[in-house]
């Protein structure tokens, strides 16, 4: 369905009041041949149904559309005599682009969307099938609500930034050159692969209720490149947002984030404090679906937006994040490429995994990926990584070193205390035997343990001892002096 072009004899208005206008294009030229809408506005930003999806123009494009349509346009004027009509033109006067402007802005008004979700139903909601919940493909859309599929035709009413560019067909198919990736980027870890496959469901689908990342790990030519470019083909360029680490602690950070999809971080390189600390806190308005300003560099500030974006964080060594009181750790999934093919890589294989039949088989082993996720029991819902404790042991090391050692070494005890001359023995030992190098003096360090550990600490000072407050030793930890009566 494409936008309707003017037949040449010009579109006859009632009026040329500049809402009124706006009415008969939005009837005559903005509509679909099912009498849909094929104009919308959502979150500022206008959307053309074009032969078969939502294409987002600027207002320029708009502009352009609204010249072509009104060159020719008139109404038609009574003679004063009454006899018969005059026919006057629209565009008679030199006020022809500031009058066409002006009805631009009434169509923005008019094809306004009730609320600004991505993606919704214009209408009705089928049964049993709510926006977020489902995956459009060219010619259907499938829920995966409470993992029980349901397929129905797609057309305009079903409004997506973007759709899964293969054909369902009979939602038969697979990659079998994909089903080999796998095997070969994860040869002894299902639990790996099925984690992977309920990932790109998760991406495929809109909905980011589960509140997950993916902290995917690697050697170098493992496979973590080709990964995130296949899923980059399933959930479409609009729905898709690359970034660095750096670009993360930048101003712009969000922009484009109000469309939602995954954001991938590809390029981990060291960060300052101040720069982990910022960089965790998008992540965690990401993952936590917050509701936050949006700044942008050209344009108004986007308010009042609640993001929905899964964030994969993609690499071949640990980020530097800030993960005070594992605020971020507990939400990422951890997964590891262990196999590099470094001098025997396949060069071609991105162009043969993007052929139709290779991604169309790749997006419906992903689709079952979606209907196991939103199937599963909860502590069923992500598989287990064979590398995955490593890998998020060397993150909550890399993160938050206090935290690690508090709890190898404490338990939580609201009536407990330690004191400070015990607590650093057991540090130093401990750092020692961790291959840690310590990253405050000896002296910070019960103010560290108490700021930056999620435990409930207090500095306190009993029977002329300094020391904290609200732990105990554990039986088995690493002594670090000879004075253990505390």
């Amino acid at each position: 369905m494409e936008v309707k072009q003017s037949s040449g004899k010009g579109l006859k208005l009632e009026s040329f009041e500049p809402m009124k206008v706006a009415r008969v294009l939005m009837g005559k030229v903005f509509s679909t041949v099912r009498g849909g809408k094929a104009l919308l506005n959502v979150g500022g930003s206008s959307w053309l149904y074009k032969g078969d999806r939502w294409v987002e123009v600027d207002r320029t494009d708009l502009e352009d559309i609204v010249h072509v349509q009104l060159e020719d346009a008139f109404k038609e004027v009574p003679l004063k005599e009454g006899n018969g009509v005059r026919k006057v033109r629209w565009a008679a006067d030199g006020s022809y682009v500031r009058k066409n402007g002006e009805v631009v802005r009434c169509l923005e008004t008019l094809s306004q969307t009730p609320n600004g979700g991505m993606p919704m139903w214009i209408g009705a909601v089928p049964d049993g099938m709510p926006a977020e919940k489902c995956i459009a493909f060219r010619d259907v859309v499938v829920g995966v609500n409470g993992g029980k599929k349901v397929v129905m035709p797609r057309d305009e009413k079903f409004f997506s930034t973007s759709i899964v560019d293969v054909e369902y067909g009979d939602g038969v198919g697979k990659s079998e050159l994909w089903e080999q990736c796998l095997m070969d980027w994860m040869p002894h870890d299902e639990g790996g692969r099925l984690l992977l496959k309920r990932w790109f469901g998760y991406l495929m689908m809109n909905d980011r209720g589960y509140q997950r990342g993916l902290l995917h790990l690697g050697k170098v030519r493992s496979g973590k490149g080709t990964c995130t470019d296949v899923a980059k083909r399933l959930v479409g360029d609009a729905r898709y947002h690359g970034r660095t680490l750096e670009d993360m602690a930048g101003p712009w950070a969000m922009e484009g984030f109000h469309r939602g999809g995954m954001l991938v971080i590809a390029e981990v390189s060291e960060l300052t404090r101040s720069e982990g600390q910022q960089i965790t806190k998008v992540l965690k308005h990401c993952i936590g679906q917050d509701t936050v300003m949006i700044p942008r560099k050209y344009g108004r500030n986007m308010h009042g937006v609640r993001l929905k974006l899964a964030p994969w964080i993609c690499g071949n060594e640990m980020p530097g994040l800030s993960n005070r009181g594992q605020g971020i750790s507990g939400k990422l999934l951890p997964l590891k490429f262990n196999v590099s093919f470094l001098g025997k890589e396949n060069v071609n294989l991105g162009k043969e995994l993007a052929s139709e039949e290779q991604m169309r088989g790749i997006a419906i082993w992903a689709l079952e990926g979606a209907l196991e996720l939103e199937g599963a029991e909860v502590a069923d819902r992500w598989p287990q990584s064979v590398e995955g404790a490593a890998v998020m042991e060397e993150f909550l090391m890399g993160t938050n070193v206090y935290e690690m050692f508090l709890q190898s070494q404490f338990v939580n005890a609201s009536e407990g205390f330690v004191g400070n001359k015990t607590l650093k023995g057991l540090w130093q030992q401990w750092c020692k035997s961790q291959g840690v190098k310590p990253p405050v003096a000896l002296l910070h360090l019960p103010k560290r343990l108490r700021d930056e550990a999620s435990w409930d600490l207090e500095m306190k000072k009993r029977n002329g001892v300094r020391g904290l407050a609200g732990l105990s030793i554990k039986k088995d930890a690493v002594r670090g002096e000879s004075d253990w009566s505390l």
